[in-house]
């Protein structure tokens, strides 16, 4: 009866270690990553976007960035696929995440 068991606890042990292990390494891939956030906003030009990284703000664009001026973005949804691309650079490493005025026009952003 005892050499029944052993087989069945030491299967039952193993399967609680995997499980506690798979756990540990998803919480800790999990609190590793930065998790960022984009909010696209009405300004007083037009459409901005702010960028928050584990919900602490990092950036604040209430205008078309690498262009000269004060102009904001004509809609809500230029001023999205911009904060994308932005976030994008920050995944990537890029400090600071620069916009060039050729990447607006590929993001579909009319420029001056």
């Amino acid at each position: 009866m005892a050499s029944e068991r052993r087989p069945r606890l030491i299967r039952q042990g193993l399967v609680l270690t995997l499980l506690g292990l798979a756990i540990v390494t998803v919480y800790l891939l999990y609190k590793g990553q930065d998790r960022y956030e984009l909010e696209v906003f009405r300004s007083n030009t037009g459409w901005g976007y702010s960028v928050q990284m584990n919900g602490s703000p990092i950036i604040s664009q209430p205008t078309i960035p690498g262009i000269v001026g004060n102009r904001g973005f004509v809609d809500e949804q230029q001023a999205r696929r911009v904060g994308k691309r932005v976030i994008e650079k920050l995944r990537q490493g890029q400090i600071p995440p620069t916009i060039t005025p050729a990447e607006l026009h590929q993001l579909g952003v009319d420029v001056p």
